[in-house]
């Protein structure tokens, strides 16, 4: 079962991600919901809509950006995670 601490949820502005390209360069890049908010995502080569003729990504709309504590196995770790929209 996964705990919050002190049942506490904290809101971001702007999430930041880190990542290679393909040119093995370090960038970063980041998501505001309230100015750039719109996200594309490759899907899963192991999902199960990922069949021929299937669109190879998956859209949606930042709605918020957060953070949690949260303790799983008495290990407590820091999770960012965001609320999104769907699109299709």
């Amino acid at each position: 079962l996964l705990h919050f601490e002190n049942n506490k949820l904290y809101f971001h502005k702007v999430c930041h991600i880190n990542y290679t390209t393909y040119d093995m360069w370090h960038v970063q890049d980041s998501i505001n919901p309230h100015t750039h908010a719109d996200i594309m995502l490759l899907v899963h080569e192991d999902d199960d809509n990922n069949e021929a003729g299937k669109h190879p990504y998956w859209y949606a709309c930042i709605i918020n950006v957060f953070h949690v504590n949260a303790r799983y196995k008495s290990k407590t770790r820091l999770m960012h995670f965001l609320w999104v929209r769907w699109l299709e």
